[in-house]
């Protein structure tokens, strides 16, 4: 019992409170150092993301700086979720319930509510873009950062205008980019009469042919072979690539590469009397709601053509109901846990009368809203506390005069 009242102290207290806040001064002043050599991406996963820090890149900036290396660093969710006991025990739970502290109390929930609000959106929200020229539309974007690994089978024949109906199948992209060296994941679902057995995944490549007397590093499919590159520190521009192997019913197989490419063709597997195509690509995600662009509007500064403002009217499809909305910067659309941003728009150098194409920087955040209203119960709370303490100090000041 006293080890437990210990630790409860312990994590209850101003002193491991100062501490952490004075590690996440830290871990934001290396964060913003190691964007310089590994990106905005890689340094917010590395350093606020994750539960301890990469040490190289700590060590690799702490270096540069002339400070010593250090091994083991708590990451920014380690820390957020120690601040949050520390709020709750320290702030809330051994706070003496007394109707002077009412307003802390409010403050103390505020924050942890904000707390909350930031690591369940890590744990949920995703992100990615969308682009559409002038009378499109579309119900997904695309993800900025994750793969995917999509089936497509052509069903009947292709019709006078060229398209053909496809049926798809989206394998799990969080397992097959496990499949780093040696390690192999398999991907399997009821309706392909093959698995998918994928190995040698990288996360940026390029592809070359075998040449005689130059062993590759990695193996060879069909006198092709990926060629790993060094990672770009802006991620989007990243091009992942793995091996893979299908794997039929009857025991048969066949080897493919795939690359995140368009200008590449998908690999292609038969199987049962049926042909699939497979290719990588940047993950797509649904919305509850279709976006059509009605209009792009744009203003360059005078004599240039670089852009002053820039707004989209789109409208918004929700089954039978249609609504007009503009998008501009910082006037984002928000609808259904969904954040829409206006973010860039092309091409810079159409002609007049050519469509132009906006582009949407969306966000899927269910807890959106949540960092604003626990401003607002933060406000109410110290609102309270210092009108508690106004008035106390008030009536003391007119009782001495009185006296």
């Amino acid at each position: 019992m006293k080890v437990l009242n210990a630790v409860i102290r312990f994590l209850g207290s101003f002193g491991l409170a100062a501490a952490i806040l004075f590690l996440l001064t830290v871990l934001t002043l290396l964060g913003t150092l190691a964007q310089e050599d590994v990106g905005l991406f890689r340094a917010q996963q590395a350093f606020f993301e994750s539960w301890f820090v990469d040490p190289e890149l700590v060590g690799l900036r702490l270096s540069r700086i002339g400070l010593f290396d250090v091994p083991i660093m708590p990451g920014g969710m380690l820390l957020m979720v120690l601040l949050f006991v520390n709020l709750v025990i320290g702030g809330m739970v051994r706070m003496r319930l007394k109707a002077r502290n009412v307003g802390i109390l409010i403050t103390h929930l505020g924050i942890a509510w904000l707390l909350v609000a930031g690591v369940y959106k890590q744990v949920t929200a995703d992100e990615g873009g969308l682009q559409l020229f002038e009378g499109e539309q579309s119900a997904e974007y695309v993800s900025y950062h994750d793969w995917e690994i999509l089936v497509e089978e052509r069903i009947g024949a292709v019709a006078a205008d060229g398209t053909a109906e496809v049926k798809q199948w989206v394998l799990d992209g969080d397992r097959f980019t496990d499949a780093v060296g040696p390690r192999t994941v398999t991907l399997h679902t009821d309706d392909l009469p093959f698995r998918l057995t994928v190995s040698g995944y990288l996360d940026n490549v390029t592809i070359d042919r075998a040449r005689p007397g130059v062993p590759p590093a990695t193996p060879v499919v069909d006198g092709f072979f990926l060629v790993s590159l060094p990672r770009e520190k802006e991620n989007e521009m990243n091009l992942a690539g793995c091996y893979a192997r299908a794997i039929r019913a009857d025991g048969s197989s066949s080897d493919g590469i795939l690359i995140g490419s368009d200008r590449t063709l998908p690999w292609t597997v038969a199987a049962e009397g049926r042909t699939f195509a497979v290719k990588l690509r940047k993950r797509r995600f649904d919305m509850p709601f279709t976006i059509h662009l009605d209009d792009f509007i744009h203003e360059y500064h005078p004599n240039t053509r670089m852009a002053k403002e820039y707004q989209s009217q789109v409208t918004v499809m929700d089954g039978d109901q249609e609504v007009p909305v503009r998008i501009r910067m910082n006037e984002p659309l928000r609808r259904d846990g969904m954040i829409v941003f206006q973010s860039s728009w092309g091409p810079t150098n159409a002609g007049p009368g050519q469509k132009l194409y906006s582009g949407f920087s969306v966000v899927r955040n269910p807890a959106d809203q949540w960092p604003y209203w626990s401003l607002w119960v933060i406000t109410a709370g110290m609102l309270i506390h210092f009108i508690m303490k106004l008035t106390r100090f008030v009536g003391r000041e007119l009782g001495g005069k009185q006296a």
